[in-house]
């Protein structure tokens, strides 16, 4: 038995208000009962009970072992000298307060639904190792199951506001820059994105900002950066790199992050750091600022134009500096596009929602369901398991629902794992 069962259990009313007894037989009427508490102190505070055709107004505490009151040393905190019931489990040891008044104690077992605890424990205890709920979350009504993946989506991107302020308040509240930053992470892909934005916190955007004009200058930064250009090669234009970076690194007394290198092992060229950073590059140098942009934006196919770049002429012929290739040109693909919105643009707008207190929920709920599905083995394992609507406000739902309640076995916290034990 936890005790996070036992609070749900009354939280949710799951027995009856009348008709209960004491385990000294006492009459126990619950008018209300009560707020459940967050905080430190009792679980359930201002509940109204009638013992004993007595009314008493105060608070409630909940424990698995009557003895944990003891053991939590409550009898010693004056926070919870207002407790007018003791709700267990196992009454093992009377309990009082420090002015010896004897606590009323309530038993749950006594009034404790079988099939809860049954579904309980094959919930808790599930051999399936994806999600506890495997065999029962297809039962799951539509509207109650994406209520929630929504609710899920939007505390994912709450998670992602406290870094983004953490980087606002770094920069004096320059949005362009924190955009930077964001939008440099995705460039990095799973692979290298923390190094991207290691690279991109390593001088100040200003810099960036001052070069626009210059392709081969935002190059010469971002590559210079990255420690791209430290070697001798025998190529005119990683030369021509090389050089701009040393008349930036003088007239801006830049300094790297670290010795080390973007990895390229195991990537498809397309996502070579050499590829992305030129696009990136391209991208302010035709964009100019972006925060603006995004900020004005509402449809899919605004952001599919603002980031529609390629790499600059001589990637076109490259994926390394070492070696060409045939000629292509490298332009952003739409997917790539949407992974950009999904993990730079909409964190950001709903960070800047929040700060200038506009309720922007909506348009990003809108946006988010016109993006595709992520391919993600994780997302494709819960359509196994129950179809739901293909975009992205889902998959970020359910990587959410997954990483922050199924993998910790947080059914309790979970509208889903409520919605089968105690429906």
């Amino acid at each position: 038995m936890k005790e996070e069962l036992l609070q749900q259990i009354w939280l949710h009313k799951k027995i009856p208000s009348h008709y209960l007894t004491g385990s000294k037989g006492e009459t126990i009427h619950i008018i209300n009962f009560g707020n459940l508490n967050t905080n430190s102190g009792p679980d359930f505070l201002n509940a109204q009970i009638r013992i004993d055709g007595q009314l008493w107004a105060g608070n409630v505490e909940i424990h698995v072992k009557a003895s944990d009151w003891y053991l939590h040393r409550h009898q010693k905190d004056d926070h919870y000298k207002n407790v007018i019931l003791h709700v267990v489990w196992e009454n093992d040891k009377d309990v009082s307060h420090s002015k010896n008044f004897n606590i009323p104690t309530l038993i749950l077992e006594d009034y404790f639904d079988d099939k809860l605890l049954k579904n309980y424990h094959s919930l808790l205890h599930a051999e399936e190792k994806f999600i506890n709920c495997y065999s029962d979350v297809n039962e799951i009504n539509e509207f109650d199951f994406n209520n929630w993946i929504e609710r899920m989506f939007f505390e994912r991107l709450e998670s992602k506001v406290d870094s983004i302020t953490r980087s606002l308040e770094r920069t004096r509240y320059d949005w362009e820059a924190v955009l930077f930053e964001q939008v440099a992470k995705v460039f990095g892909t799973k692979v290298n994105g923390h190094f991207f934005h290691q690279v991109s916190r390593s001088f100040d955007f200003k810099i960036l900002k001052k070069n626009f004009h210059d392709l081969e200058m935002l190059e010469a930064l971002l590559f210079g950066q990255s420690n791209l250009l430290n070697e001798e090669l025998d190529d005119a234009y990683y030369l021509k790199l090389q050089s701009n970076y040393q008349f930036l690194t003088r007239k801006y007394k830049l300094k790297n992050v670290s010795e080390l290198k973007p990895k390229f092992f195991r990537l498809r060229p397309y996502n070579f750091p050499t590829i992305r950073l030129s696009q990136l590059a391209n991208l302010y140098h035709e964009k100019g600022l972006l925060f603006s942009k995004i900020i004005d934006a509402n449809k899919s196919e605004e952001y599919l134009e603002l980031f529609d770049v390629s790499t600059s002429d001589y990637w076109n012929t490259h994926y390394t500096f070492k070696s060409s290739s045939s000629q292509r040109e490298k332009s952003i693909s739409k997917a790539f596009i949407e992974l950009i919105l999904i993990n730079a643009v909409v964190p950001v707008k709903f960070a800047y929602g929040k700060y200038k207190g506009h309720n922007n929920q909506s348009k990003l709920t809108d946006l988010m369901s016109s993006l595709g599905l992520e391919k993600i083995k994780i997302i494709n394992q819960f359509y196994l398991l129950r179809p739901f609507s293909k975009n992205a406000l889902f998959s970020q739902g359910l990587l959410q629902l997954k990483s922050n309640y199924c993998d910790q076995n947080k059914c309790l916290d979970c509208a889903i794992g409520h919605k089968i034990l105690f429906n």
